[in-house]
């Protein structure tokens, strides 16, 4: 029977303490009985816990406690995912640090992430959820960095790991690259432009509909579809691009929609993914007109001008010069950075070095493996099913941040080689450290990479870091 005055802090925190005076959540690998693991998800460190983990969490409290009552020999260990944008924001909008100063920053970034690893564990204990704290992990810890840096240089000399020039998801708010899953379209209000195109060698024009008309000093050709008559007779000629005084190739492709605006195009580097795939197809030059910071880059008075002022500027003079044939208020699908959500800038395809995963090459194996596990509830097959099969780029891992983990090569200045760590260097900092041995052309002369990983890099990896693999190998084959 309750007491008249019950005291539910007191009584919790009683049994609170017993669980961890009494180990009672502790896995011991040398019992008996069979195994039962928990790949706990680790929270970003870039705050407090708050309602959708604390849902999360206790699911795995009821799971985990209902296995050990039936007599399942229980690991579930803890962990925290310590890098990423928002603690950068963090340290440098509260604490006035700049990034500038590298070490200073870091040095920051991983004294906020320590605090708040200790107020979000306090909470995960106050609702009641006890893993294993003994076998505790954080992202930033030199151990994980190790894991991760050593997996990058597996991959790399497996050739599953690559550096090259290719389109990239760029934030210009965030000044960073993006996967995929980072990225998101949101429905927008916006116009559609109607332009007309000088034909060389005549009077005639070509008109275009886009909604990106500051794009036009990187157009490096105009599309329609071959079944549509229209413009048949002018296939194989060139338009004259107004105000940047060029000539591009009037071309034709299916893949043009004949219902949208007037069923001719233009396609430059890069507005969509589209283009991307027309400039690799026939060739096309690569024109970039959009800086890294969103501004334009284009000559003339367009330098420097943001986005969507030069939006405004080019129309106007496009109109000035009566080219401009009318503007259609529409809504369209934006693509945005929707991963953090106190950005939500318009996204940029900009051709930078990056470092890739080849991931596109695995999707069927992926696909036929997710069959064999059981899936609970079974509609989240569907959603892998769906999100694997749609993987259509491999997956950018750089970030142009400071605070993640370091991608572990050098490019030799020389020769231009990149040059992976050795694994008994790990773990290395190459903006801080440099290669303990020569290049193979013989100079000691390298450049450090300066990125770091995306920090799903470092969350992928749970599996390896919790069953200790490649470093404990009782352990890995317990669970």
């Amino acid at each position: 029977m309750l007491d008249k005055d019950y005291d539910g802090k007191m009584i919790e925190k009683k049994w609170q303490n017993y669980w961890l005076e009494k180990e009672i959540f502790k896995f011991n690998p040398d019992k008996n009985g069979e195994v039962y693991v928990l790949d706990t998800p680790p929270p970003f460190t870039s705050g407090s816990l708050h309602m959708g983990h604390v849902m999360d969490f206790t699911w795995i409290d009821f799971v985990q406690r209902y296995k050990r009552m039936r007599g399942f020999n229980v690991y579930c260990p803890q962990g925290f995912d310590c890098h990423g944008l928002p603690t950068e924001l963090k340290v440098e909008h509260e604490f006035k640090i700049s990034k500038d100063d590298k070490e200073a920053f870091i040095e920051k970034c991983k004294e906020w992430t320590a605090y708040c690893v200790d107020r979000m564990r306090r909470q995960m204990t106050d609702i009641g959820y006890f893993p294993d704290w003994s076998r505790m992990y954080l992202t930033m810890k030199p151990e994980y960095v190790k894991l991760i840096q050593k997996t990058l240089i597996d991959f790399y000399h497996k050739g599953h790991l690559f550096r090259e020039k290719h389109p990239i998801l760029w934030c210009p708010k965030c000044m960073t690259a993006l996967a995929k899953a980072e990225v998101g379209y949101e429905e927008k209000d916006g116009k559609l432009y109607y332009l007309k195109l000088p034909v060389e060698g005549g009077k005639e024009h070509v008109e275009i509909a886009t909604t990106r008309p500051e794009l036009m000093p990187s157009c490096v050709g105009v599309f329609f579809n071959p079944k549509d008559p229209r413009y048949d007779k002018f296939k194989g000629k060139k338009v004259i691009l107004p105000l940047f005084d060029r000539k591009v190739p009037i071309l034709s492709d299916e893949e043009v929609d004949m219902s949208f605006g007037t069923g001719i195009v233009y396609c430059c580097t890069y507005g969509d993914e589209q283009d991307i795939l027309w400039q690799k197809k026939y060739s096309l030059d690569v024109i970039t007109s959009i800086t890294e910071d969103g501004k334009l880059k284009a000559g003339k008075d367009y330098d420097g001008l943001p986005v969507k002022e030069a939006r405004k500027v080019i129309v106007s003079e496009l109109s000035d010069l009566g080219l401009l044939v009318k503007e259609e208020k529409m809504k369209h699908r934006v693509l945005l950075h929707v991963e953090r959500g106190s950005c939500k800038s318009p996204i940029e395809l900009l051709p930078m070095e990056q470092y890739f995963i080849n991931v596109r090459d695995y999707k069927d194996m992926l696909i036929e493996n997710g069959k064999k596990i059981s899936w609970n509830p079974q509609y989240m097959y569907d959603r892998f099913y769906d999100w694997t099969d749609s993987m259509d780029w491999d997956w950018i891992i750089s970030r142009q941040r400071v605070f993640g983990t370091p991608i572990p090569f050098w490019k030799c200045k020389k020769c231009g080689e990149l040059m992976p760590a050795k694994e008994e260097w790990l773990p290395v900092d190459p903006r801080f450290d440099m290669p303990k041995e020569k290049c193979k052309c013989g100079s000691n002369e390298f450049i450090g990479e300066s990125d770091v990983c995306d920090c799903w890099v470092d969350s992928s990896a749970t599996p390896l870091a919790i069953s200790k693999y490649n470093n404990d190998e009782k352990f890995f084959s317990k669970t």
